[in-house]
């Protein structure tokens, strides 16, 4: 009882906010304002912007970027993947979020082909990826009232590990 209703806090409470990499590396170079292609991710759609490099660059250069997803990882069935610790009568609740995955990259890579169906043989897989963000915050509302995070840094990494005191 207390771990289901635990995973509908969670799922229901968490906000978030990102903060986008400056334009001070190769990879965090402009995105270009405009939507040029949308992915299916589940139910929802994800926008997938143009790098500004690629006006420049042979299509073979091309680089898109999409936000990252922020969705809880699940198990099998669908419920909520956390880890729930008691220590001297208080709860750490810890949910891994990811940002990223195989699936995503496939589904922006497959609307990539659509939008570009002259260009699609000479795209690849790695034309697409997640935008690159420099810090996570998150806002929990909880029966006790609401607790902020610490800015978290997920560097290249396709989760970052949500840990709730």
């Amino acid at each position: 009882m207390f771990h289901s209703s635990l995973r509908s806090l969670v799922l229901l409470a968490v906000c978030f906010y990102c903060e986008f990499c400056s334009a001070q590396s190769e990879e965090s170079l402009p995105i270009v304002g405009s939507v040029i292609a949308k992915m299916k991710y589940g139910d929802r759609l994800n926008n997938i912007y143009p790098m500004s490099s690629n006006v420049k660059l042979p299509a073979e250069q091309w680089q898109f970027r999409y936000l990252p997803l922020l969705v809880p990882e699940v198990d099998g069935v669908g419920g909520l993947n956390i880890s729930v610790q008691t220590i001297d009568n208080s709860s750490v609740v810890s949910l891994a979020i990811w940002l990223d995955n195989d699936r995503a990259r496939a589904s922006a890579f497959d609307a990539l082909k659509d939008v570009y169906p002259s260009e699609s043989s000479r795209l690849t897989a790695t034309n697409v990826s997640v935008a690159q963000i420099s810090n996570v915050h998150f806002t929990v509302k909880h029966p006790y009232g609401t607790w902020n995070s610490d800015p978290i840094n997920p560097g290249s990494s396709p989760s970052i590990i949500l840990t709730i005191p």
